[in-house]
């Protein structure tokens, strides 16, 4: 049973991404909701791993990662990626230089690891913003939307 603070911190809404890490065909794809930008100048982003992620390799030796954004109507996309850490299909456009893309998505962020830190039972990877497009002009998806994928009591 969730505690009232445990309950509410639940309902604080964040992004349901899909991020891919990584190039070629060692590049891994999960579903994350703990990210954000940490600084504009020069733009940075943070995101959230639990130390058991296979893309914690990745991103620790420097690799790119992207960041999708998903519009609203798109929550069945980060479904498949939310227990397990596939490498990117075919549905993901290689690119040279940078992590696979999903062209579906409402967005996209590139971006290069440049540090991590251990916090609490996660792992805080940074990274320095590259590149990035709006694909879609529509409402992006939130844990408001559907609740955290990772929860089923939200």
């Amino acid at each position: 049973m969730s505690s009232p603070l445990e309950l509410v911190l639940r309902k604080l809404p964040t992004g349901i991404y899909i991020v891919t890490a990584g190039r070629g065909e060692d590049a891994r794809v999960l579903t994350n909701t703990w990210i954000t930008q940490i600084t504009t100048d020069p733009p940075r982003v943070m995101m959230c791993l639990r130390p058991y992620r296979k893309q914690q390799q990745l991103l620790a030796s420097g690799e790119p990662f992207c960041i999708h954004l998903l519009g609203a109507d798109q929550y069945e996309l980060c479904l498949p990626y939310v227990e397990s850490e596939p490498v990117a299909g075919p549905e993901f456009a290689r690119r040279e230089g940078e992590a696979p893309l999903r062209r579906e998505a409402a967005a996209y962020v590139d971006c290069i690891a440049e540090g991590q830190v251990k916090i609490g039972d996660h792992d805080m990877f940074w990274g320095r913003v590259v590149g990035g497009e709006i694909l879609r002009n529509t409402e992006i998806l939130t844990t408001a939307h559907f609740g955290d994928p990772y929860r089923s009591s939200t």
